[in-house]
C-alpha cells in the first residue's frame, strides 16, 4: 500500500513537468511569428524602396499602331451630342451671309400657342451657320454659349437649313430644378418662306407636346 502511494507521488512532479514544458513551448512560439513577420514587411520594404529608386525615361519616339475595329464597336463608342453627318446632304457650299436674325419658339401641339424662347443673330459661310450675339428667355441654364459652340447647321441647296442645335424647351422658374438644352435634329419642313431662300419658317420636332420653329430674317 505504502509503494503504490509513493509511486504516486513519485508521477506528480512528472506531470507538472510535462505542462510546463508545455506552456512554455506554446508562448515560446509568439516571438518566433514575430520575428518572421518582422522578418517579411523588412524584406517588402526593401523591394518596395528598390523599385521607387527607379527612374522613368520618358521615350522621344512616339510609336503609333493600326487598330482594327467593327462597325458596331465604332457607333457604340460616345459621340458628341450635335454631331450631325452631311455627307450624303447637297449642301450650299457657296452661300454666305454676314447676318441673319432668327428666332427660336416652341408651338405646343394642343392649342398650337407659340412661344418666343431666343432669338438672336448668325452668319453663313460656306453654307455654315455660325451663331453670334444671342439670348434665352428660358433662364435657369440657358446661355449664348449654347448656340455658339455647339449647334451644328448647314444650308442646302434649296435654302433649307439642317443639322443639330442645343434646345431649351422649358422656362425655369425660382426654385425649379435647371435642366441641361436638348439637341434637336432640324427637319426638312419649311412652313414659309421661298425655295432656294434661308429666309422662312421651319419646324420641327421636339417633344409630343410641343414643337420647335426656328424662324430666320432679313439676311
Amino acid at each position: 500500500m505504502n509503494y503504490a502511494l509513493n509511486n504516486q507521488n513519485q508521477n506528480k512532479p512528472s506531470l507538472r513537468i510535462v505542462l510546463f514544458l508545455a506552456i512554455i513551448a506554446f508562448f515560446g512560439s509568439i516571438p518566433l511569428f514575430e520575428l518572421s513577420a518582422a522578418v517579411w514587411k523588412n524584406s517588402s520594404s526593401t523591394i518596395e524602396t528598390k523599385s521607387s529608386d527607379k527612374t522613368l525615361n520618358i521615350s522621344e519616339v512616339i510609336q503609333t499602331f493600326d487598330v482594327v475595329m467593327e462597325t458596331e464597336t465604332l457607333q457604340s463608342l460616345k459621340r458628341l451630342p450635335w454631331e450631325y453627318d452631311f455627307s450624303s446632304k447637297d449642301v450650299w457650299t457657296d452661300l454666305k451671309k454676314e447676318k441673319c436674325f432668327f428666332s427660336l419658339s416652341r408651338r405646343t401641339i394642343k392649342d398650337k400657342r407659340i412661344e418666343l424662347l431666343a432669338s438672336g443673330a448668325f452668319s453663313i459661310e460656306n453654307g455654315k451657320i455660325t451663331f453670334g450675339s444671342n439670348s434665352w428667355k428660358t433662364r435657369g441654364m440657358s446661355s449664348p454659349e449654347y448656340l455658339k459652340n455647339e449647334s451644328n447647321l448647314r444650308v442646302l441647296r434649296n435654302g433649307i437649313p439642317i443639322g443639330k442645335i442645343p434646345f431649351f424647351l422649358l422656362f425655369t422658374n425660382k426654385g425649379e430644378v435647371a435642366r441641361p438644352p436638348e439637341y434637336v435634329e432640324l427637319s426638312k419642313r419649311r412652313e414659309l418662306g421661298d425655295a432656294e431662300n434661308v429666309e422662312g419658317r421651319y419646324s420641327f420636332y421636339v417633344d409630343d407636346w410641343a414643337e420647335g420653329l426656328l424662324d430666320i430674317r432679313n439676311c
